[in-house]
């Protein structure tokens, strides 16, 4: 289904018309782009933990191949390493979930001995012990990776061990549909089973907007009648189980 269709179902949900002057698609978009984005992550966490080898996500993962840049020290990291920006936004999974695989790209520049090797995620904090450690320092042929943000608010990830040589990595991502780039025309990046619990979302919360009664107008713009009663929706918890119905019991 596409963006467009979506919305404009949820447009007649919500009884609006073409000269509705207090909600538009534009806004309903980011509201659904958020609910998108909340499903995919929690689909995701779920999967990607129950198999612990990114088979269930992979129908959602882009490959791609990103230019490495070398710095002996940043304000952000103390120790050399090199850096890529990530491309487009991630899902914002655990421990940098959305930053499903890197390697050594072909013809990157790194010897034939370590070509094959994967990097393993970690964290800024966790890099002073693992240098530390004699069987667990980062190295060519033991490299790690981290996510951190840049001092110009770029989503950045480091990777630690790489030689300098080395040139481009090749990048497994899990890209999060963003509101500046996504089309109207374009297919929502969710499974047809989630479409009844993304909907249910978008109408809670459209309650902002369109549910308060002292802001609330009729289609054509005019004020209620005086004393009219007007059913306002309930009140919706964070804790709703549209969030917690996919979650994988312990």
């Amino acid at each position: 289904m596409t963006y467009r269709a979506f919305i404009d179902d949820i447009m007649v949900a919500l009884g609006m018309i073409h000269d509705d002057s207090l909600w538009s698609r534009d806004n309903i978009l980011s509201n659904v782009v958020y609910g998108v984005s909340l499903l995919g992550t929690q689909s995701l966490a779920r999967d990607l933990g129950a198999s612990g080898d990114g088979i269930s996500g992979i129908h959602q993962r882009t490959v791609v191949c990103v230019p490495l840049k070398h710095v002996e020290c940043s304000s952000s990291c103390e120790w050399e390493h090199s850096y890529f920006d990530l491309p487009s936004e991630v899902y914002d999974l655990p421990y940098g979930g959305g930053v499903t695989m890197i390697r050594y790209a072909k013809g990157c520049g790194c010897k034939p001995s370590v070509a094959g090797v994967t990097f393993s995620a970690t964290s800024l904090e966790a890099l002073t012990g693992l240098y530390g450690t004699a069987y667990q320092n980062p190295r060519e042929d033991r490299p790690y990776f981290a996510r951190y943000t840049s001092e110009d608010g770029k989503d950045r990830v480091g990777v630690f061990g790489v030689s300098p040589l080395v040139t481009k990595l090749l990048v497994g991502l899990l890209y999060a549909p963003k509101f500046e780039e996504v089309d109207f025309d374009d297919d929502m990046p969710i499974d047809p089973h989630q479409l009844h619990d993304l909907k249910r979302l978008v109408l809670n919360m459209s309650i902002w907007p369109l549910g308060i009664p002292q802001e609330r107008l009729k289609n054509d713009g005019r004020d209620f009648e005086p004393e009219t009663v007007i059913n306002t929706r309930p009140i919706i918890s964070v804790n709703d189980p549209i969030l917690n119905s996919n979650t994988q019991q312990q």
